[in-house]
């Protein structure tokens, strides 16, 4: 039980710091080109998931503009309604990211 805490906590410290190196990173809506989009078969009424996958600069650089389409819509508690919810894979040079964006607020 242990050691599936300790990996939750370790996936999330890995999650809120691919999302500050998303944040310090400068919008590049161009990288569309070069990345691969596609919506996972589960989606709700209160948010839509995405998945986007290709060379990791060019993931990280395309979330940054959506973060940056989406920054007037700040929250009270400070948080945007889009967020990485996982890292489905990475190596060095590519990433697929799971995003999610909540349709409602809650």
């Amino acid at each position: 039980m242990n050691v599936d805490r300790s990996t939750a906590m370790s996936r999330a410290a890995k999650l809120e710091e691919l999302e500050q190196e998303i944040r310090a990173r400068i919008p590049r809506p161009s990288a569309r080109l070069h990345i691969s989009l596609s919506n996972p078969p589960i989606r709700t009424v209160y948010q839509t998931q995405m998945r986007i996958a290709g060379k990791r600069d060019d993931v990280l650089d395309f979330i940054a503009s959506l973060y940056d389409e989406v920054k007037g819509m700040v929250r009270p508690d400070g948080t945007l309604p889009l967020s990485v919810q996982a890292i489905e894979s990475e190596s060095s040079e590519h990433i697929q990211l799971l995003l999610v964006r909540d349709l409602y607020e809650g």
